[in-house]
Order: C-alpha cells, then sequence, then structure tokens
C-alpha cells in the first residue's frame, strides 16, 4: 500500500472515531476548515465539542495520533504569534457556551469558554452587573478567547486584564486530562495558579473549557466626553491627569491616525452626583491644557470605531507597544508620522492612562516596513517598554521577531511549557521564543 493511500485510510479511521464522539454536528465541515485557518493553512480537523467530555475524549484520540492542535473560540484572534511548527486540528470550544453558575450575592459567574462575552453580558443586564470588559467585537470574542490572548478593551484603565478578575479555569490538557485551579470564593489562596498562567497564553498551555470570574456592579450612572482641538502630546498629557484624579474615570482612549483629527474619549461612571462633579472638573482640567472638550459624544461612534480597526484584511498591518505613560506620547507621534511614509492609511488608538497602543497599517509597503518596524521596536524598548507584531501576513511573520526578544523569565515560561504540555501538541511554536 502507497504511503498516501495509508495516510488516507488513517485519516478516515480517525475521523470516524472522532463523529463516534462528537456527533455529526461535532466536526467540522470544509467551510469551518476555511474559517480556522492559520496564516492560511488549513486544518484536517475542526472539533466542536458540546461538552468537556466530549472535548476530553476527543483530545485523548488526537493524542494518541500525536496531532498538533490549536484551541479556539470563534477564530477572531487565531492569527496571532508566531507561524506553527505544526497544525493538524483545530478544537473550537464555541458550541459550549452555557452559563454553569451566577451567584450573583457574591458577584460570581462561571461560564462555558465558548460563550460570547456580548451574550454574557447580556444575561448579566438584569441583575445589574457585567464582567467588565469591553474589547472589540464582543459578540465575537468568546471567553475562553478572552483569557488565552488576554484581550482588553478601554475598560482596562479600571479594571485591568482578566487576570485581575479571573478566579478559576477548569482546563484540559493535550492529553485529555482535565484540570482545575482556583474557584468561586474571591479569597481562595489554595493550589497553584494554573488560571492565571493561562491568562495570555494563546493556547499553548492547555484548552480553556470553563472559567469563574468576579463581576462588577453596573454603574448608576456614565457619561462620555471627547477632547480635541489640540496636539496628541497634549490629549496624553490630559490622559495622565485625569488617570492620576479621583473622578471615578472608566476609560481614557486615545484615537489618532493620518485621515483624523486626534481626539482622547474618556467616561466617568458611578453615582450620578459624582459624575457630574467629575465632568466638570475634567473639564476645567482641559481648559487648563488650551484643549475643547466635546460633550455630549455619541458613544456608538468609539465602538464602531473600535471594531472596524479589529476587522483586519489579510494585507494589513498591526502593532501593539507598551511603555511607561511618559514615552507614549512621544512614541505615537513619531510612529504615526514613520508609518505615513510607508502605508496608504495609519491609525492608532491607545489607552492613555496606561501606555499601551495599537498602530493599524493598511496597504503597506513592504520593501519599507521592516526598518520601520525595527526603528518602533527599538525607540519602544528604550524605555523598558515592547512592540509586538500582531497581525501580518504569514511571510512577515516568519522573516520578522513577532514577540521581540524573550524576557528575562523566558526559561520558567520553556519549563512550564515543558511541564504542561510535553510533547508539544499545543498550538506548538505560537508564543515568544517559539514556545
Amino acid at each position: 500500500m502507497s504511503i498516501a493511500a495509508a495516510e488516507g485510510r488513517d485519516f478516515l479511521a480517525l475521523s470516524r472515531r472522532l463523529l463516534d464522539v462528537l456527533g455529526p454536528d461535532g466536526l467540522g465541515d470544509e467551510s469551518d476548515q476555511r474559517q480556522f485557518a492559520v496564516d492560511g493553512i488549513e486544518p484536517a480537523w475542526v472539533l466542536l465539542p458540546a461538552s468537556i467530555a466530549e472535548a476530553e475524549t476527543a483530545l485523548r484520540l488526537c493524542a494518541e495520533h500525536d496531532l498538533a492542535i490549536v484551541p479556539a473560540g470563534r477564530g477572531l484572534r487565531l492569527g496571532r504569534g508566531l507561524s506553527l511548527e505544526r497544525l493538524d486540528a483545530v478544537l473550537s470550544t464555541s458550541a459550549m457556551s452555557a452559563i454553569v453558575d451566577h451567584a450573583a450575592a457574591d458577584l460570581t459567574l462561571t461560564v462555558e469558554a465558548g460563550a460570547t462575552l456580548a451574550a454574557v453580558n447580556e444575561r448579566l443586564r438584569p441583575a445589574g452587573q457585567w464582567l467588565p470588559f469591553d474589547p472589540a467585537l464582543p459578540q465575537e470574542t468568546t471567553i475562553g478567547g478572552l483569557i488565552a490572548a488576554q484581550a482588553a478593551g478601554p475598560s482596562r484603565q479600571a479594571f485591568g486584564t482578566a487576570r485581575e478578575s479571573l478566579l478559576g479555569v477548569r482546563a484540559l490538557l493535550a492529553d485529555g486530562t482535565v484540570v482545575k485551579s482556583g474557584g468561586r470564593v474571591v479569597k481562595n489562596v489554595a493550589g497553584y495558579d494554573l488560571h492565571k498562567l493561562l491568562v495570555g497564553s494563546f493556547g499553548t498551555l492547555a484548552v480553556i473549557a470553563e472559567a469563574t470570574f468576579k463581576l462588577q456592579p453596573l454603574p448608576e450612572a456614565k457619561r462620555i466626553v471627547s477632547y480635541g482641538s489640540a496636539p496628541l502630546a497634549s490629549l496624553f498629557d490630559l490622559a495622565r491627569m485625569l488617570a492620576d484624579s479621583a473622578l471615578g474615570v472608566q476609560f481614557l482612549e486615545v484615537l489618532a491616525g493620518t485621515s483624523s483629527d486626534p481626539m482622547l474619549v474618556a467616561r466617568f461612571a458611578g453615582v450620578a452626583e459624582d459624575v457630574d462633579e467629575a465632568s466638570r472638573r475634567a473639564a476645567a482640567y482641559a481648559t487648563d491644557l488650551g484643549i475643547d472638550a466635546r460633550e455630549p459624544f455619541d458613544e456608538a461612534l468609539l465602538w464602531k470605531r473600535l471594531d472596524e480597526f479589529e476587522r483586519v484584511p489579510s494585507q494589513a498591518v498591526v502593532v501593539r507597544a507598551g511603555m511607561p505613560r511618559t514615552d507614549l506620547r512621544s512614541w505615537v507621534s513619531v510612529s504615526l508620522e514613520q508609518c505615513a511614509a510607508i502605508a496608504g492609511r495609519v491609525r492608532a488608538h491607545a489607552h492613555g492612562g496606561l501606555g499601551v497602543a495599537r498602530l493599524r497599517l493598511d496597504e503597506v509597503d513592504p520593501q519599507r516596513f521592516e526598518p520601520v518596524f525595527a526603528n518602533l521596536r527599538q525607540t519602544a524598548r528604550r524605555g523598558g517598554g515592547y512592540l509586538i507584531l500582531e497581525h501580518a501576513q504569514a511571510p512577515w511573520k516568519r522573516s520578522l521577531d513577532v514577540w521581540g526578544p524573550p524576557p528575562a523569565g523566558h526559561h520558567l515560561m520553556k519549563g512550564i511549557k515543558a511541564a504542561f504540555d510535553p510533547h508539544r501538541r499545543l498550538a506548538p511554536g505560537r508564543l515568544v521564543g517559539g514556545l
């Protein structure tokens, strides 16, 4: 029998076994393979388990055949990271979307990983509570993806990332072993903090199946205002002033680009009287800096712009930088100027009170991008920051250093990867340093 025939027989045999486990709706078709392609490479199988038990058995079958698995939700951020060493199957948790437990009195929620952030917060709204994250495209952002990609939106200013609210997880290792870390009790400190390790792990350690979070009450009142008609540097100065104040700031988002005037969008939340006072004092701060306040502001416009930013065409480039807040204003200004010379359109948004910014370049000149990228990274690192290539075509990812130099604790990261995934079956090579 030829090698091709043997491989075809093995493929069919494993497909039948997976169908026995997952059922007819649990194994994706060709359209699913296209949807979950990573850097243009389609997986041979797309696994769609409807329960932890199904996911466990499917992973055991895949481990028997030494298949490389990439965990996913709906695939929104699937292309981030280094190009994979190999890809056989994608395991999507999109069919696992139930609310497991909502203890409203304790402000805790346990939910399956495939539930979308938008659906979860819609369910929590009648209780006057929310899961305090607002990344772009919440209707496509699953709970597992939120954790694995450490996705965060403007409200990171007030609530941080998933790391700050995550109380525990249930997850599956590459061989199907189910593990649990943390729990529903807010002050639980027992056990190994696996759930913290999974934040930002991009599927390289385990498949997140279920997560427990601390919730936040919805504010009594909120107000969103914008500031503009000033140099970009002044808007960052105002953002830092507001971040350091006691005005109940929920977010401070700076929007800029080659085709629009810069703008700072701020939201104040809390008790109605405090929100009114915060708005007045913030306007006074702005006046002192020579900045005009534009109130009211259509909040839907902000989310529309952030959603559009996130829907990145394959030929565009997105980079994300982090650095001390004092360096951010000059870095964004210089970056916009340098990138405008090599791209048809450049836009940026930044968490002005935190020192985090993202740039998107459309219609990029590939011959000139690499030296500009290297210069942006060097400038960011000069003050102790970083620069990540968040989205780019696969050839660019292979030629550029996506994550940058490994951090000082990289040997610890290698040890953790070896402990949790010794055979390198989960998203192999995706994380920093090829983990």
